[in-house]
Order: structure tokens, then sequence, then C-alpha cells
């Protein structure tokens, strides 16, 4: 959109061709009309006394003129530049911008507002005017308009016509948002005033520390950063645009707002704006799930069985938690776990992916890193001596589960020989039965063996190319033994 201030703005320029016109046909007429100095004079006295018979009828012709000349004037050139301002191609929108430009010219103005990526990022000034505008929002940006006493409607990508005493309560990004909780990665959230460190960045360090931290189940605080990408409910494509407008989500977004029962109740920061209220909600997530357990299982290699919602065969308990948050805030059930973080035979029903829901919200990835733990000497000195036990614990843990896939692999290596070997048989002892044929003996039962063999050897090309050697003894085996079964019987 463009910059409608200054000469550049339609209206003025509109008025200012027409002026300059009227001003032209004026002199051209009295100097070709036959309009003497005196006849201005007495039409000048005759209008502002109200004695208009004094006026010459010249004179009375050329003020009719210039007042049609200048209301079609106005309206023909507001036309003109108005296409220019504004992306309009049907008659219907150059009849909105028509009557947005000429209410500048009476009191009943109205906002132009520009809106790029979810922010107001031009005609922020003219927001308060109460008469119909204009908002602009580039593909990658909605809102929601609202009168003085309720919401109105949600708007996308897009040339958006406002009406009188509407104006925008708030806008989202469509394109996927990221938000960061806890403490940043250089700083230490649990140490006290640092040298040179002022009372303000104090204090903001600390109420990092405070968006993150939760208890263990023994009491150790641990304050990790959280990483929320999320998005506003919306498929590719829909509303016209690749990130994907859908109305009702944008609605809920910004009219469902959430509270924060931590802050006083007419502080400002008491109501939290919509692209925060993921993280917050993964902040309340981790400290359900940190409280089940001790801070020594939290670094625990853990069977995947013991938790369902896991995506690795080896991971700790911390990772644990933060695949059962990822699903808690993307599907509807997740699987309940006890108070010490088993998991039980059944599912709930996951409300913060409802809370989500309800606020027209999306989430796509959650992200628990870098935990940072208050402790004291002594836990540190028992964890030191204590360290070499659970290394060993571990270690056999992982060599157990190393000899169980082992043999689990030797299982089904000896079963696929078994079946490669005797597909073979299995089809020629069938065919014999069914031709009512005499039982093989011991030569041919083993060449039909050795012919599934090759054959399966010939079937898988990886086990082709490492069994060359055995390959040739099984040929020259088979060969011998087709030699053996027909030489002749003394």
């Amino acid at each position: 959109m463009r910059n409608s201030s200054g000469w550049r703005n339609p209206t003025r320029q509109a008025l200012i061709v027409v002026g300059l016109s009227a001003l032209l046909y004026i002199y051209l007429t009295i100097r070709l009309g036959g309009i003497g100095p005196l006849d201005v004079l007495y039409a000048v006295y005759g209008t502002i006394f109200f004695r208009f018979e004094l006026v010459s009828p010249n004179i009375k012709a050329l003020g009719l003129d210039v007042l049609l000349f200048g209301i079609g004037g106005t309206i023909f050139w507001l036309i003109f530049f108005g296409q220019f301002m504004l992306p309009v191609y049907r008659l219907e929108e150059r009849r909105f911008v028509i009557d947005r430009l000429l209410s500048i010219i009476t009191s009943g103005r109205g906002p132009a507002i520009f809106v790029r990526n979810g922010v107001v990022v031009e005609g922020a000034e003219k927001k308060d005017r109460s008469g119909p505008g204009v908002v602009l929002l580039d593909t990658a940006s909605a809102a929601v308009l609202q009168k003085d006493t309720a919401f109105t409607r949600p708007v996308g990508p897009g040339l958006v016509f406002t009406k009188n005493g509407e104006n925008i309560t708030g806008t989202v990004d469509l394109r996927v948002q990221v938000r960061k909780l806890g403490p940043k990665e250089d700083e230490a959230p649990f140490s006290g005033r640092q040298e040179g460190e002022t009372n303000s960045t104090f204090e903001a360090r600390q109420n990092r520390r405070l968006q993150t931290s939760g208890l263990t189940r023994d009491g150790v605080e641990v304050a990790p950063s959280i990483t929320v990408a999320f998005r506003v409910t919306g498929k590719a494509g829909e509303g016209h645009t690749r990130y994907g407008y859908n109305s009702e989500a944008v609605r809920r977004a910004i009219t469902h707002e959430a509270i924060d029962p931590n802050a006083p109740a007419d502080a400002q920061s008491r109501t939290i704006p919509w692209d925060w209220f993921p993280a917050y909600v993964t902040a309340d997530l981790w400290r359900e799930y940190l409280r089940k357990y001790t801070l020594n299982e939290l670094f625990e290699i853990v069977p995947k069985e013991r938790n369902p919602n896991s995506y690795e065969a080896q991971h700790t308990v911390l990772q644990s938690i933060t695949h059962i948050i990822n699903a808690r805030m993307k599907s509807p059930r997740v699987i309940k776990l006890d108070e010490y973080g088993n998991p039980l035979k059944e599912t709930i029903r996951s409300h913060p992916y409802d809370l989500l829901t309800q606020h027209g919200l999306q989430v796509i990835n959650v992200d628990i890193s870098n935990p940072r733990l208050e402790v004291e000497d002594s836990f540190i000195e028992r964890w030191r001596n204590s360290w070499l036990q659970r290394a060993k614990a571990e270690r056999k843990y992982i060599q157990g589960r190393q000899a169980i896939e082992a043999t689990k692999g030797k299982e089904n290596a000896s079963a696929s020989f078994a079946e490669m070997s005797s597909r073979h048989l299995y089809d020629w002892l069938l065919k014999l039965h069914r031709d009512e044929v005499e039982p093989p003996n011991l030569q041919e039962t083993l060449g039909e063996l050795v012919r599934g063999t090759l054959d399966g050897v010939h079937r898988n090309p990886p086990l082709h190319q490492s069994m060359i050697d055995e390959e040739d003894r099984l040929s020259n085996l088979m060969e011998w033994l087709v030699e053996y079964t027909h030489e002749p019987v003394d």
C-alpha cells in the first residue's frame, strides 16, 4: 500500500488537480466572456451581504459551472488516483476506495493499516480513527477486527475494507512460530548476583529460571531450556495462501486469552499473549512429569517397554519426558503414567491438546534440553562416589541387551535358513505324494536340500556376494550327489 501522507495522498492530488482546473476555467471565462473587474467586485459584495441581485448572470453561470465541475472533477480524479493506491480489481472495490478517500475530506476518517508477517508496520498512528478504512495483509498475516463492545470478524491475507467503528484488535503470523523459555545457553541461573550485574539484569535472569523451574521427587530443582514450534491451525493453500488461513482458528487464537495465575490481578502481564500460550503449557507439563522421578532416574537408560510413547529403543528418562510431552501436545489420547512414571495399560484424554485446539493452535515439536541443576555439595559428593557403580550397572544392562539381541538374531537366521533350504524339498515331497511314488532315499533328500540352499543364495545378492566359496562347495556337492544317485547298482 502506497504512502498516503503529504502530496502523494490521492485525495489531495484530486483536489489540487480540480482546484487548478477551476482556476484556469475562471481565468479564461473572465478574459473571454466579457466579465470585467466591476462585475467581480459586485459579485463578491453581493455574496458577502446576501444581495444576490447585484451578481451578474454571467457570474452566476460561472459559479454554477465551477460547482458542478468541482464535484464531478473531484469524483473523477478520485477514481483515477485511487486505483493506483490499492490493489483493487472489481467495481465494488473501487467504490469502497472512493468512499474511503471522500471520508478524508469529512470528519469520518478511518484507519489505513498495512500488516506484514503478523505485525502492523504502517499506519499504526491511524488505528484509533473510527471511520471506514482499509487493512492490507500480506500472505503470512491474519487479524481479528472489533468494535467497542464486541469482536466482529476474522480477516485473512488480502485487502479488507473496515466499517465504521471497526478496528484491529489483534494480529497473527500464519507461519511456523518458535518460542523459547528458560535460562540462556551461557548463563548460570542458580548463581547469586555477579560482579557488575545490575538489579534489572539479575531479576531477568531469575525470571528466566522460574519460567521452567521444577522439582524432582527428591526435591532437586531443575531448570531446562524449552523450545516449542507451533502454528495457527490451517492447511497449506487454505484461504488462498501457502501458509494456510483458517478463519475460525485465527478467531480462537486471538479471542481466547490465557491468564497467568502467578501474576498480580491488576498487572498487564497477567494476560498471556496467544503466541506464548504453547510454551507456558509445555512448562506446566514439564513440572508435572519431573516430580514423578528422582534426579538419579532422570539420566538412567530405561527399556522401551517401560514407555510406549518413546521413539528409541534406548533412551533416558529425560528423553522419555520430552517424548510424552510431545504426545500430550499433539495427540488427543496418550498413555497414562503412575506417580512413579511407569506406564499403565490405559490411555487418558490429553487436556493440553484440547486446550491448544480451543485456542486454534497446532504444536509441531517440543524440545527440552540443557537442564540446569541446583544441588548441594553433599549431593555432588555422593554422585561422584556412586558414578562408577552406576556406569557398571548400565554396562551390564547394555551387554545383557546385546546378548538377547544376538540370540534373537541367531534364531531368526536359523529359521530363515531352514525355510530357504527346505522350500524345494517340501514341494518335491508333495509332488511324490500326489503321484504316489515311492519315498525318496537319503541321497535324493540331501540333494533337494542343497538345491534349495543354492537357490536361496542366488536370490539374495548380499548373501550371494559373501558366500562365493561356500557356493562353489555346494555346487560340487550337488554334482557329486547327482552322479552318486545315477550310478548303476551291482
